[in-house]
């Protein structure tokens, strides 16, 4: 008798669901002689595991969860084998009742968390090698050793370590690794290097995605909370190895939204080499709190070798200046395509607003990278108040600008220049923005701008006669603090003039974009 199709699949579908088992750990009433499928403490062998000894040398399979007591706290690194598939990941959750399960490591390296990434070591609460598909959530994680900071002698320290393995051009297999989910993590205290190069400065931190060959894709991080991380916060790091892969094509479709950013001694969150990046809602505070001496440079936000990066309803608050750098948003290192920043809120950001740093590197075709910068409906408060040579817009790049500036509202106590940078032959519009400065600052020679409005100062010298002068009444411009709601106060009353001119931000969209597919018909609709 012949099985028709849909009996078929139905009967794989129901097959593929019933081998997924969860595994369970709790570390005051477990053992590791039980079999773990069981999260009651009976007496009988097939309770929780006790530690993760058992859990870092089974395979697991798609569908699997791997269940930690809520209340447990263990010193030693999960790294779990095996991987999902669409639809089916392997899940790391917690269970019970209680204060969310700790993984606290103090700096050690153990033999779970080696890895042979150049001649460093890792230490990571979680770490996984070559894997698909799998979600990570509702977890403590700390990696606290001030005994012993990181440095190369000690190794790299994270809270999630995920490498794509390999050496590049010598091991160009075309792996591709996907289905990443974290969510719900609280990460405090990684200790870790902060320096100059970029080993020092990208390789340590809260959750690290480091791909040394092969390409990651379809990866979320989102309602998470990052606080006193000595490196960077979240980072999708692959533009320091070999080129087996474009840079374009190295981590597609990430999505970081959500999340909160708390004092770093890096920077808040990157993608270094891939595409269709999308920062949403996120909360950044502090970013470069724990530099020091050897911190060159820190920014919140930013992408380096990425084609197309969304910037959305973000608040970003007091992100320091060393050497360089400083700015809440950086588009860099051989960006293309677009980069879109809208309704975020900025404020107290000691290096300005905005940051173009694109390099004179062409592409294995001989094209340069030159990205499409529009900045619309932001609201920024008093950035670059510290800054010695202050601006709103810095150009630390090796080519002209192409930035439209839109419907921003730009408030300074004093007055700031609107740019600095080493081009003068620079694509600069700046259109329907308010400049609530109270001292007149010089533009920069060769910007266009038209139909802004100037208040309480006057406009730019050099910007000519179709800019406005008048008080744009807004809600209640001036008071500000941390928080979200405070960019409302910078939309214009109903009566304002700015309202039936178009000038200024409007209340915010309800943003109805959720999946990557949604972001990339963004990019790909997107008005030029």
């Amino acid at each position: 008798m012949k099985l028709r199709p849909c009996l078929v699949l139905s009967f794989l579908t129901f097959t593929l669901s019933a081998v997924a088992a969860d595994y369970y750990v709790d570390a005051h009433h477990g053992s590791d002689l039980n079999t773990g499928r069981s999260g009651n403490d009976d007496g009988e062998k097939s309770g929780p595991w006790r530690t993760f000894a058992p859990i870092n040398v089974h395979v697991f399979e798609p569908g699997d969860r791997i269940l930690l007591k809520r209340g447990s706290r263990w010193e030693e690194t999960l790294r779990p084998r095996g991987s999902g598939v669409a639809g089916q990941p392997v899940v790391i959750d917690a269970y019970g009742a209680g204060p969310l399960p700790q993984i606290a490591l103090k700096g050690q390296v153990t033999p779970e968390a080696a890895s042979t990434t150049g001649p460093y070591t890792q230490s990571a609460c979680i770490h996984l090698e070559g894997q698909s598909h799998w979600t990570i959530r509702n977890l403590s994680l700390s990696n606290d050793d001030d005994d012993h900071p990181s440095n190369f002698s000690t190794g790299w320290r994270t809270g999630i370590f995920v490498r794509a393995p390999g050496d590049g051009e010598a091991d160009a297999t075309g792996q591709h690794y996907t289905g990443f989910l974290f969510e719900n993590l609280e990460i405090r205290r990684i200790d870790g290097a902060h320096g100059k190069q970029p080993p020092q400065k990208n390789f340590n931190g809260g959750i690290i995605f480091l791909r040394q060959a092969g390409r990651f894709s379809g990866i979320v991080v989102q309602d998470c909370l990052l606080e006193d991380i000595d490196g960077v916060g979240i980072n999708f790091e692959g533009a320091w190895f070999k080129n087996d892969f474009p840079a374009y094509e190295r981590f597609q479709n990430v999505i970081v939204r959500r999340n909160t950013i708390r004092r770093t001694g890096g920077d808040g969150a990157t993608v270094r080499s891939g595409s269709n990046a999308v920062f949403e809602s996120n909360r950044v505070y502090d970013v470069g709190y724990h530099g020091d001496g050897q911190t060159k440079a820190v920014a919140a936000l930013w992408t380096a070798s990425c084609r197309n990066a969304l910037y959305q309803y973000n608040e970003i608050a007091r992100t320091r200046k060393f050497e360089l750098d400083g700015q809440p948003f950086d588009t860099d290192g051989a960006d293309t395509g677009l980069v879109v920043v809208q309704y975020n809120y900025t404020h107290d950001n000691e290096g300005g607003f905005f940051l173009w740093c694109t390099p004179t590197a062409r592409h294995k075709d001989g094209t340069h990278a030159s990205p499409r910068v529009f900045l619309r409906s932001n609201v920024s408060v008093n950035d670059g108040r510290k800054e010695k040579e202050p601006a709103l817009v810095h150009n630390a790049g090796w080519r002209p600008a192409d930035i439209t500036a839109e419907n921003n509202v730009f408030y300074h106590e004093t007055g700031i220049p609107l740019w600095r940078g080493k081009y003068k032959n620079f694509n600069g519009n700046f259109s329907k923005n308010v400049f609530y400065f109270h001292d007149s600052q010089p533009s920069y020679p060769g910007l266009t701008l038209k139909n802004n409005v100037f208040y309480p100062a006057e406009a730019f010298a050099e910007s000519g006669d179709s800019n406005l002068h008048f008080d744009p009444r807004l809600v209640n411009p001036g008071q500000y603090g941390d928080g979200y709601a405070f960019y409302r106060n910078f939309l214009p009353k109903n009566d304002s003039p700015l309202v039936r001119q178009g000038i200024g931000p409007r209340e915010p969209p309800v943003n109805t974009m959720s999946t990557h597919a949604d972001y990339a018909a963004f990019f790909e609709n997107y008005p030029k």
